[in-house]
């Protein structure tokens, strides 16, 4: 059941979760919707715990396939290492001025970076101002780096020592702006403990960009290691894109895997109290249809909560069915399901229908799962192979009349 007894139905908290549901991608939530609500999967915990404060010069790589939580991991490890560093900036405020600066100094060279790489590119390319996520260290970095550049002695401006940076930026021209950014860029990694890079979603037939921009961070990893920098650096990628290329093959590997159903399930109750106003069977049944990827999870629920009537107890797996229909749910999974046939649309469809029929009926045989789908046997074999070749469910043959059946890995 979704309503704990007693509990009364409350406009105000379906308003909560819808707007919860709404916000499916990282970019689009305030940063309180991360520190409040993020479910820390397992393996971030480890890279938080371990990997991070642990190692010196180590290079990680965060995978994951698209809407997984990359974007919302790096996010979360920012605040959780901002925390005590609030804490330390109030400490710092009652102590004497000495100590202030080498307090300063401590906390500068213990700093996390954390960067969106599509906007650092941009920014390192000339074109582009300072991304909106630039620390104050990072624009003090830049206006002097900026200054340094300048012919005339800033000491003699009427209004101050230093120009500021537009104007700095006019005086220079492009050229030794990007040489002014690139030099920015690398103190600032060179003060770091840890460096983040939230890579950008790139194509999947035309890697040069995602090639460019690894050799970009090639340069600057170089470069700090040169400079005896002990930073750490972690990418967060694309699972799909995580092949081919050098730079990958020196890293340590952190998959960033799909949650469980009854994980999600456990996560909607811990965030908002109970199952409401879903019961727990069809909030389980979001959860097996989004797959273990949190964003479909969002979505599924927020498609759910539009037919939701005001006048039903609760929203059942038959309500959820209608909300998050078979053409909604191939076309989330189309992505995966070309990869997996990428000649025709009809075993996309077959495949789909599989899916969903294992993920509430759990194991079944075989030639029950044909008849239940309404698929000739010989053309779900073909579709089982190259499932259970991209690790989408599993069979296993059991006693001597060779029964097969059929199980998810997300059971």
């Amino acid at each position: 059941m979704s309503l704990n007894e007693g509990q009364p139905r409350s406009e105000d908290k379906l308003g909560q979760i819808r707007s919860w549901a709404s916000c499916l991608t990282a970019e689009e939530r305030h940063h309180a919707w991360t520190l409040v609500n993020y479910v820390w999967p397992k393996s971030i915990i480890r890279l938080r715990d371990e990997l991070l404060k642990s190692s010196r010069r180590k290079l990680v790589a965060v995978v994951g396939v698209q809407g997984v939580g990359k974007t919302s991991a790096l996010q979360a490890l920012e605040f959780d290492y901002l925390e005590p560093q609030i804490a330390e900036a109030l400490r710092i405020r009652h102590i004497s001025s000495e100590k202030q600066a080498e307090s300063r100094k401590d906390a500068m060279n213990q700093e996390l970076v954390a960067v969106n790489w599509g906007e650092m590119s941009r920014f390192l390319s000339g074109d582009y101002p300072l991304p909106n996520w630039t620390t104050i260290f990072f624009r003090n970095t830049y206006a002097q780096a900026l200054n340094s550049f300048l012919s005339f002695k800033p000491a003699r401006l009427p209004y101050g020592t230093e120009l500021s940076i537009e104007a700095a930026e006019l005086h220079l021209g492009k050229l030794r702006v990007r040489r002014a950014r690139w030099n920015t860029v690398k103190a600032v990694f060179q003060a770091a403990s840890n460096i983040l890079i939230d890579m950008p979603d790139y194509s999947r037939t035309d890697r040069r960009l995602m090639v460019s921009d690894l050799e970009t961070i090639q340069t600057l990893w170089r470069n700090l290691c040169e400079a005896s920098g002990k930073a750490n650096l972690v990418i967060f990628i694309q699972k799909e894109m995580f092949r081919d290329h050098f730079l990958f093959g020196k890293m340590e590997v952190v998959k960033l895997e799909p949650f469980k159903p009854l994980e999600l399930v456990e996560a909607y109750k811990k965030i908002h109290g109970s199952a409401f106003p879903f019961s727990d069977e069809s909030l389980l049944l979001v959860a097996k249809m989004s797959r273990g990827i949190f964003r479909r999870f969002l979505k599924y629920i927020h498609l759910s909560l539009e037919c939701y009537l005001e006048s039903a107890e609760t929203i059942t797996e038959e309500d959820v069915r209608k909300s998050v229909t078979d053409e909604q749910l191939l076309s989330d999974r189309e992505e995966e399901l070309t990869e997996i046939f990428p000649k025709s649309s009809q075993p996309r469809l077959h495949a789909l229908r599989v899916m969903q029929f294992l993920e509430t009926h759990n194991a079944t045989n075989q030639k029950e799962l044909a008849e239940a789908v309404g698929i000739e046997e010989y053309t779900l074999s073909r579709i089982l192979d190259r499932l259970e070749l991209h690790q989408k469910v599993r069979r296993e043959k059991r006693g001597l009349e060779n029964i097969v059946r059929i199980e998810t890995l997300t059971n």
